[in-house]
């Protein structure tokens, strides 16, 4: 084909364009390397389409394909018949054909029409148009439509239009088009070859027939209540039923609002436009429909009848064309559908039709819909059948067989009694909700969904929840949205399962949250897959900017023995502490690996049972201050890592700080070590230190902090008699103790340049201890240090060692001793926790070592540490005194060993509260105070106490000591015996230091009521001569042995199995022995 240069016979105007073109610069390209040819329009005239030429260029080009319009008849002059208003009329395409020689040009074409009434003015302006590429910006957008070619020569169009160009008012119309084309090339010219005008005509015309209106409920062979016309307009009560009028004669049945039309038989109905339901429409048995109705908004289709396959009534769409997928025709298919009764069948013949609905479905009680979906090739979550609406079910949903393709809806509820059951095959059967989602059904298997996905899509907020008992499981949960919140309500199991183990699945984890979406787990319980099964996509996913949002009651248990699989958590950050904090996060996953992308703060407890957890070098873990984080003391997989680890330590009240058990693990620390510590008050200095170097405290914005002060403890001025106290300078030394004092409630940092595998991370850690000699015993050897451990811990202590940890509630130091009371076990709160600064006295010049042994639970989380087993306590007096609603406590022990004076090795001194206004509660000997005072039987021990007001004051004790103690106040002359009543309540009437009014006096022990011996002990007692001798003892066990006078004759505190007594004199003894099973009495004669 040669080049076209479109040459007129009119040579005079070429010449005088020829001549204007001379004075153009030479630069400008004026022409392009190409032509337009021919054009042509189809049209759909009654459904037949046919092409008709709308510009005839003499081009020995062949057309191709479907477009074959180079001899087609001429558009212009032809007349397109007489048309009923509901008759199609349509331009369903156009092309152009032109010639190129570059890949830079580019052929494109327009068609405009306009279209009025004939005797009335044309429009001035073109109705509308349709163009073949693009026209307008063929070089902006290098869209081509290019159909088909031969050599240079191409087409461009298309025929899958469906434009409606006919009027629906009575009359005769011109219908006026012209084609427009051009070749562009892109570097700045084009060659155009428009078309002529031309024009065709037809005519809408008023159809005969009868049209049937209702006036109320009506049927197809009863005249009552129909209205008829012939007209359309004027209508009169009906004589004769619509199934009495004769064939073709039908035109026209609209059932109104409000109305109902019900057909037990076969109805042979107008065209589609024709039938118009705006009310409702109720197949009852043996109705049916020649014809798809126009459905109004509004309008419902009911199923009255046993079993039903939608028909007729309700067509299928096609996948292909324009009304895929969201621009559904208005009216072709069914608003409401309701089904009353019997089983209303849903299936998808071919992957290219499916089922929709434009309004609501309900699914009455009795009544039933069943699915039967099978596509081998539709998508996971491909929905063949759509309920633009809400699905309220009261009856039951069903899948047979294998459902490969989902359905949806706005709203689905599942109502009480009703049930819902999904296909248990993992590739398909899906649920896919626009809306919420809502269990109301009478327990949470209602609604079985173990098999398949709730798959939850759109851009609005929606809810998962309801009523129902139980936790819901939820195959896959998928949260595939463009926007919004997905806000669960009620527990959930996901175990990302099905009938082949979910190895067919392709759609990410059990939870899948993908998306610009959160999904919402505050205040529930969400389990993935359960502990030991193998499920190929048990796990959670977080990805294309998916997010969950928990808090602090959220627990999320990820299980499943699945290692190859991994997950990935995202929290949301848009309230950093808030909606990023999480109650519990367990993992079981053997070798499984949980990625998460960002930070997040655990409220209650971090649990790695098998598997990682892991943060990379971005993210980073926060354990608030009631926090344990635990790797497995069991299986050796467990392992986290992550960029910073933080601990939160709260400074003030009962002082809380979070803990983490490596035991032994794989910890990865790709940062530091971070403590958080919250000052919530301000007037107290707090016991705060670090088993890591501190350089400086900062803000949460990373700034140094400048109303911090710290003070630290001199050993030596505290020898010397003086208060120990003195100021301090950053850096902080690694487990030194320290006060600090924040001038501001607020919280700030310290950090430590350590890793997991540092010593802190230990199950056990040993730390030196030095002796400082003073005149007066009660100021040698104290030592300020730091709690080493990430955990609570137990002191190991020997005779003469004690612990004091501070309390800033009270003001007061709690106390630990030697083996008789590790852990402090009568109050709750007094362990000693990470980042405590603790008082240790020694009892000589000797260098000790202090070891903590952590209690290693898996999983134990905010209990008070455990009084260590097989330990023997020695009888103990709690002293309390309740002052200002707070309590305070001195401890007498009686002790053989222990004299009335002084003794390093037993008696430990009182430490004075930081604020001089503080109640005290000590003993006293030779007038300094002790905070346990240890002495023999036949003793009496001066009470000392300071109030800081007069008043009404009370002494507390526990009943039940052997002794038979008296508490006497010698002011008010009165003697309590401390068996008999467990408290005392005085006046005082001076306030400040009262040492010399109180006093216990602890007799020589007596026993009373002792039990006759038996043959159940647990252990064996044979008695020779002058000897007693025990064996298989429950060791450690303490053994006494009293004379029938119950004097104490010898006692013993035995570490094995056997013991031996000496008993020089003849005669019935008592013999108690108290072992770590209790208490045992047992009378014997020795020879």
């Amino acid at each position: 084909m040669k080049k076209i240069f479109l040459i007129k016979k009119v040579k005079l105007s070429l010449l005088l364009i020829f001549a204007f073109l001379l004075f153009l610069p030479k630069t400008i390209q004026l022409r392009a390397d190409g032509g337009v040819g021919y054009k042509g329009i189809y049209i759909n005239n009654k459904s037949t389409k046919s092409w008709y030429k709308v510009h005839d260029v003499d081009w020995n080009y062949t057309g191709c394909g479907d477009y074959q319009f180079k001899h087609a008849p001429s558009f212009d002059g032809v007349n397109f018949g007489k048309f009923n208003p509901d008759d199609k009329l349509e331009i369903a395409g156009f092309a152009v054909v032109g010639w190129t020689n570059s890949a830079n040009d580019f052929v494109v074409g327009k068609l405009q029409y306009k279209i009025w009434k004939e005797r009335t003015p044309e429009p001035d302006a073109w109705t509308g148009h349709v163009t073949a590429g693009n026209y307008d910006e063929p070089c902006g957008d290098k869209s081509w439509q290019q159909v088909c070619s031969s050599g240079n020569d191409r087409v461009m169009g298309y025929i899958d239009s469906s434009l409606d160009i006919k009027p629906t008012e009575v009359g005769i119309y011109n219908f006026k088009i012209q084609a427009l084309g051009r070749v562009n090339y892109c570097n700045g010219s084009f060659n155009t070859n428009d078309g002529p005008f031309m024009t065709a005509k037809f005519e809408v015309v008023q159809p005969t027939g009868y049209y049937y209106k209702s006036e109320g409920n009506v049927t197809w062979t009863d005249p009552s209540n129909w209205k008829v016309s012939t007209d359309g307009v004027n209508y009169t009560n009906a004589s004769t039923a619509p199934s009495s009028v004769g064939e073709g004669e039908l035109y026209q049945v609209i059932v109104d609002e409000g109305h109902t039309l019900t057909l037990t038989t076969n109805a042979v109905t107008p065209s589609t436009g024709n039938f118009i339901v705006n009310g409702t429409l109720e197949l009852g048995a043996g109705g049916s429909v020649s014809t798809a109705p126009t459905y109004g908004v509004g309008s419902t289709l009911i199923y009255n009848r046993d079993v039903t396959l939608p028909a007729t009534e309700w067509p299928r769409y096609s996948i292909e064309g324009a009304d895929y997928p969201e621009n559904f025709t208005a009216g072709k298919f069914p608003h409401n559908v309701g089904v009353a009764s019997g089983t209303l069948k849903i299936e998808a013949p071919d992957k290219l039709h499916k089922q929709y609905m434009g309004g609501d479905l309900t699914i009455e009680s009795g009544a039933i819909v069943e699915f039967d979906m099978n596509q081998e090739n539709e998508p996971r979550d491909g929905d063949c059948f759509r309920v633009a609406g809400n699905l309220d079910n009261y009856g039951t949903i069903r899948q047979t067989n294998i459902n490969r393709s989902a359905f949806s809806c706005t709203n689905f509820t599942n109502h009480s009694g009703a049930t819902t059951t999904l296909s248990g095959d993992a590739k398909g059967g899906d649920l896919v909700v626009y809306g919420d989602f809502m269990n109301n059904g009478d327990n949470a298997s209602a609604v079985n969904i173990n098999g398949r996905a709730l798959i939850f899509r759109g851009t609005a907020d929606q809810t998962l929840g309801g009523s129902a008992p139980g936790a819901y499981e939820i195959d896959y949960l998928i949260i595939d949205k463009d926007g919004g919140v997905v806000t669960v309500e009620h527990d959930i199991i996901c175990d990302g399962e099905g009938t082949d183990a979910g190895a067919s699945n392709s759609g990410g984890g059990s939870i899948t949250v993908m998306g610009n979406t959160v999904l919402d787990l505050s205040d529930v319980t969400v389990t993935v897959s359960e502990i030991g099964d193998a499920k190929y996509w048990s796990t959670i996913d977080c990805k294309d900017g998916g997010k969950i949002r928990t808090n602090a009651k959220t627990v999320l248990n990820i299980y499943g023995h699945q290692n190859n699989n991994t997950g990935n958590l995202s929290f949301d950050q848009s309230e950093p502490n808030v909606t990023n904090v999480i109650g519990q996060l367990n993992l079981d996953r053997v070798g499984g690996v949980l990625n998460f992308d960002n930070d997040f703060v655990v409220a209650d407890k971090l649990q790695i049972k098998q598997g990682k957890l892991n943060g990379g070098t971005t993210a980073s873990i926060r354990l608030d201050a009631l926090a344990v984080g635990t790797l497995s003391s069991t299986n050796t997989t467990a392992a986290l890592e992550v960029k910073d680890l933080v601990f939160t330590k709260v400074a003030g009240g009962e002082m809380n700080s979070a803990q983490f058990y490596k035991n032994g693990r794989t910890l990865t620390i790709n940062g530091k070590v971070r403590t958080l510590v919250d000052f919530i008050q301000t007037d107290n200095w707090s016991f705060v230190s670090f088993p890591y170097a501190v350089t400086a405290a900062t803000t949460l914005d990373g700034v140094s902090a400048t109303d911090v002060s710290l003070g630290q403890y001199n050993a030596a001025t505290r020898a010397q008699n003086v208060s120990g106290w003195e100021n301090a300078v950053f850096p902080m030394e690694a487990n030194k103790g320290y006060i600090v004092h924040k001038g501001s409630v607020g919280q700030l940092y310290f950090d430590g340049n350590v890793n997991g595998t540092d010593a802190m991370f230990n199950s056990t850690r040993t730390l030196t201890l030095t002796y400082t000699p003073a005149e007066a015993l009660c100021n040698a050897g104290w030592n300020f240090i730091a709690h080493p451990l990430s955990v609570n811990g137990i002191p190991s202590l020997t005779d003469g060692e004690f612990a004091y940890r501070y309390d800033p509630s009270l003001d007061e130091y709690k106390l630990y001793f030697y083996q008789y009371n590790p852990g402090y076990s009568y109050t709750a709160g007094a362990a000693m926790k990470p980042f405590d600064a603790l008082f240790v006295k020694t009892p000589n010049a000797t260098t000790l070592n202090l070891s903590y042994n952590t209690a290693t639970p898996q999983g134990v989380l905010r209990k008070a540490v455990k009084q260590a087993q097989a330990v023997i306590p020695d009888e103990i007096i709690r002293l309390n005194l309740l002052a200002q609603g707070k309590s305070y406590e001195t401890l007498i022990r009686v002790k053989s060993e222990a004299t009335a004076g002084e003794d390093v090795m037993y008696d430990a001194p009182y430490s004075t509260p930081m604020q001089v206004t503080t109640p005290r509660m000590y003993t006293l000997i030779n007038g300094t105070a002790y905070a346990l005072n240890s002495v023999p039987e036949n003793t009496t021990i001066p009470v000392g106490i300071r109030v800081p007001s007069t008043g009404e004051y009370t002494f507390t004790w526990e009943k039940g000591n052997e002794y038979q103690a008296v508490l006497k106040d010698k002011t008010a002359g009165k003697g309590i015996d401390m068996n008999k009543n467990l408290s005392y309540t005085f006046t005082v009437d001076a306030f400040g230091d009262i040492n010399d009014r109180f006093e216990i006096s602890v007799p020589q022990r007596t026993i009373t009521n002792v039990a006759l011996g038996n043959d159940d002990f647990g252990f064996d007692v044979s008695v020779a001569e002058g000897t007693i001798l025990f064996n298989n003892l429950n060791a450690p066990a303490q053994i006494s042995v009293f004379d029938v006078a119950g004097r104490l004759v010898e006692a013993k505190n035995v570490t094995s199995p056997q013991a031996v007594f000496n008993i020089n004199r003849s005669g019935v003894y008592l013999l108690k022995v108290v072992d770590e099973l209790g208490t045992d009495q047992i009378k014997v004669l020795v020879k």
